[in-house]
């Protein structure tokens, strides 16, 4: 909110007729201070930055709110896909085409549901479903992150523990598979009501994501645990079980 305040604020005092006045008021009052005159002019000039600003204040604001919000948009998308483009970089060390076909689907379907509902019209009807996949979106991406923590992990660990800990892990990978499933059947569904010219009914296509989001809050609640009651690595240090 702080960031889209100050855009907001940088691009009403960048208007040329807020800079114009302003640079001329400071002219005159140059010219007043050296020649002792120009004070009617430097008033004059003071009253019409003064005016610019309330214009584009009354007129204007809303436009340069509306532009900031969407440069924050473009930025917060640009930030995702460095993030994305990370993750997808870092997935190369577990030597398994799995994780990097995740990623690739659920962007891909991700984007896809995003054009399907970009449409001014779709915004608000699929405002809901948007959120709920999206959700689904970033879970799978911490059980990514997640199962890379373990691949790493298991690198360090005696057999019997690096098994257990990449038993784990292949868990990680299926429920995802699962869950990119979910993400697809969704996206398809909602396609199907869109050629449809909305026809067909969206209730089952919102139950599924109900039940899909349950799936995933179930998930982040074993991750969490996971990570704070059942640190593997804390505990397998502690009871000596990592190489040497």
């Amino acid at each position: 909110m702080e960031v889209a305040r100050k855009r907001v604020w940088k691009r009403l005092l960048a208007s040329l007729w807020v800079i114009l006045p302003l640079v001329v008021g400071v002219v005159a009052s140059a010219a007043m201070v050296v020649t002792g005159s120009g004070a009617v002019v430097a008033a004059a000039a003071f009253a019409m930055c003064s005016g610019a600003i309330a214009y584009r204040l009354a007129f204007g604001f809303d436009k340069i709110t509306e532009l900031a919000a969407n440069d924050s948009t473009v930025a917060q998308h640009e930030l995702e896909v460095a993030q994305l483009d990370k993750l997808q970089d870092q997935l190369r060390a577990d030597r398994d085409f799995r994780t990097k076909d995740i990623l690739a689907a659920a962007r891909q379907l991700r984007s896809e549901f995003q054009e399907l509902a970009s449409s001014p019209e779709m915004k608000q009807r699929a405002n809901e479903i948007g959120k709920q996949l999206d959700h689904l979106f970033w879970t799978a991406i911490k059980q990514l992150e997640y199962s890379l923590k373990l691949f790493h992990q298991a690198d360090r660990l005696v057999d019997g523990q690096r098994n257990h800990v990449l038993q784990e892990r292949e868990s990680v990978i299926l429920e995802l598979q699962s869950s990119v499933d979910r993400m697809r059947q969704a996206t398809t569904h909602f396609r199907q009501w869109l050629n449809s010219e909305q026809g067909l009914d969206l209730k089952p296509l919102q139950n599924e994501l109900d039940a899909s989001m349950r799936v995933a809050k179930r998930t982040e609640e074993r991750m969490r645990e996971l990570e704070l009651g059942h640190n593997h690595n804390e505990f397998l240090n502690h009871n000596g079980f990592l190489k040497d």
